[in-house]
């Protein structure tokens, strides 16, 4: 497997599917709407040996202080491979040039595979607020 920066290496129908319709947090998402949070952030794909399109993730970010790790998913035939880890690694390595950032994420079930590259439960959430609007 391999980790790729380039936004040429979207399957943008498969990634398209896998968000609108298997993801728990993005259904209904429309393509027009996918293409643009592609257009606007950093993707990190993952793509296998085979050069089959297996992961995403997309990191939102200023490219100076923070970042924002989301739409992660891997194909349900790779889970529990390492995909999600080297998909969350990769977005530490866009900001490793930084000498500080924080990079956020949210998930609902992965903690564990997080965990395993650094990431922990926010040590003040009472000082975290958000507006969520449709989500």
């Amino acid at each position: 497997m391999r980790i790729s920066f380039d936004k040429s290496d979207v399957d943008i129908n498969k990634l398209v599917t896998w968000l609108s319709e298997e993801s728990y947090w993005a259904q209904g998402r429309s393509a027009v709407i996918i293409e643009k949070s592609i257009k606007n952030s950093e993707t990190i794909s993952a793509i296998s040996d085979s050069g089959e399109f297996i992961g995403f993730g997309r990191l939102v970010t200023d490219k100076a202080t923070f970042g924002w790790l989301c739409d992660v998913y891997v194909d349900a035939d790779y889970r529990g491979q390492g995909v999600g880890k080297a998909i969350a690694a990769g977005a530490q390595e866009i900001l490793k040039e930084l000498p500080k950032f924080r990079l956020l994420l949210v998930t609902k079930d992965a903690h564990e595979v997080y965990r395993s590259v650094g990431f922990s439960e926010l040590e003040n959430p009472d000082r975290w607020m958000f507006l969520d609007k449709g989500f």
